[in-house]
């Protein structure tokens, strides 16, 4: 592996990595996410989530296996709140849960990219490691990027632009980065984890499964988390949309990720709405596909 070909893209300020040890880790873990902890091997990573007993959710995350212990790639926000929620349930499991300070989170995006892709033969959800560098699959259909985590501090993966590639890759794949302000809102099936493959329905019990599994067997969920364009950087978080007979539908979940000309937004709207003219304070809401 030539970790130079990745030598071009930004630094991923708003990341960090957890590190979850300890002989009961694997068996601890297990009972509180939402993805089968015992099927992840070393040369792959899920991504999964971690919900309240009532199965909303606190946190969505990558998580990887390394020997005896699992690295959590989190929203740096969240971080704190999520480490104080999950150590509840430690009890007298021999588990150690720290932040990894020396570890950098990164993103490559583009051709450079894709050509690491091909010549490693990465398949979605891949993981390849070298030493103190782990690189991650994290590409969407034809936008093909890699997140990088490295202990690294040299020239060699050092922020070159303000535009962080690694949360438009998450973007892309409808990966929304909670925040403290939008945690403990919404059960999984509403903010996309199964279509991120977030959701195990083999598995055993783990907190906030009863209703997950409910909700996947008997209910029906009639909001949904979609992407949105719009011309206004100035929207917010909680944030109402409007259709045009001006009833709401929905909120703004997320802030926004400049785009070229336009920002991007992630919001929960009713799915009979999907189709209609949305606006929220006044702009337009303009409905993109991942």
């Amino acid at each position: 592996m030539n970790i130079q070909e990745l030598n071009y893209d930004a630094k991923d300020e708003n990341s960090l990595c957890i590190s979850v040890s300890g002989i009961d880790a694997a068996k601890f873990l297990q009972g509180q996410f939402s993805n089968d902890i015992d099927i992840l091997t070393e040369k792959s990573y899920q991504n999964s989530s971690f919900s309240t007993n009532q199965g909303k959710v606190i946190a969505i995350f990558k998580i990887i296996k390394e020997k005896d212990s699992f690295v959590i790639v989190i929203n740096k926000e969240i971080s704190d709140y999520f480490i104080e929620k999950l150590s509840m349930y430690v009890l007298m499991s021999k588990v150690n849960i720290e932040v990894m300070r020396d570890i950098h989170v990164y993103g490559v995006i583009g051709e450079v990219a894709n050509a690491f892709i091909k010549k490693n033969n990465l398949n979605l959800y891949s993981v390849m490691k070298n030493n103190d560098v782990c690189i991650l699959n994290n590409s969407k259909d034809e936008t093909k990027g890699l997140t990088v985590l490295s202990k690294l501090t040299g020239t060699t993966l050092q922020k070159t632009s303000h535009f962080n590639a690694n949360h438009f890759l998450d973007i892309k794949k409808g990966m929304i980065r909670i925040t403290m302000e939008s945690k403990e809102k919404y059960i999984p099936q509403v903010l996309n984890l199964e279509d991120l493959n977030g959701i195990s329905y083999k598995k055993g019990c783990y907190t906030g499964q009863e209703i997950v599994a409910r909700t996947h067997y008997l209910g029906k969920i009639k909001k949904k988390l979609v992407l949105f364009s719009c011309s206004s950087i100035n929207l917010k978080i909680e944030d109402k949309i409007f259709d045009e007979d001006k009833q709401v539908v929905g909120e703004i979940l997320t802030s926004a990720f400049e785009n070229d000309d336009s920002y991007l937004y992630f919001a929960v709207i009713k799915l009979d709405s999907v189709d209609r003219h949305l606006v929220s304070n006044n702009h337009r809401l303009n409905l993109i596909t991942f």
